[in-house]
């Protein structure tokens, strides 16, 4: 709004990323399958980073547009390989609690990160919130770094074709429907 767009051509832009990370998805599952899950990890965190980075240069819609395709897939790439990644180390009579204490810092932030994005960006503008917000991914994107992992793919998986069951699990089908219904109403 800021740059001049319509609040219509703001909320499309703000949209796009959930939209991109939402065909990104199948993508993401199959390259968290096949591929080093944390290299995979610290790219897409790193990709996020630079993306939101890009919000405080874009100087039209058009760049904007750009950095939020971008943003997004990275997006879901991040999210699954996270959530892939952290299966490696819940003991699985823990696995429950162990997810639910990984996505509990997704809670904390979506409660808290709008709310200091606003007074922040009110104080010292929203170039700035971009920027501060860039930076904290990369720091995540280098502490990730640090996590020991030595997961090797073997060649057979890295060279297998990818097919329709790799993409969709029809048996999940039912549940995915039903998540969709709650975060709807959410």
């Amino acid at each position: 709004v800021e740059l001049g767009a319509s609040l219509a051509v703001a909320g499309t832009l703000a949209g796009m990323m959930s939209i991109t990370a939402l065909i990104m998805r199948p993508i993401a599952a199959v390259a968290s399958d096949r591929l080093n899950r944390k290299k995979l990890m610290i790219i897409a965190t790193t990709v996020i980073g630079l993306s939101v980075l890009g919000y405080s240069i874009s100087m039209n819609m058009v760049m904007l547009f750009i950095f939020r395709i971008i943003h997004g897939s990275a997006f879901a790439i991040s999210g699954t390989a996270n959530m892939s990644f952290a299966t490696n180390f819940i003991p699985d009579d823990k696995m429950g609690s162990g997810l639910g204490y990984l996505t509990l810092g997704n809670i904390v932030a979506g409660a808290f990160g709008p709310t200091v994005g606003l007074e922040l960006g009110s104080a010292v503008g929203y170039r700035y919130v971009y920027i501060i917000s860039g930076v904290l991914a990369l720091i995540a994107a280098a502490g990730m770094l640090m996590i020991p992992y030595n997961h090797v793919v073997s060649d057979e998986q890295k060279k297998r074709k990818i097919v329709l069951s790799d993409l969709i699990e029809p048996s999940l089908i039912p549940y995915a429907f039903l998540i969709g219904m709650f975060s709807l109403a959410n």
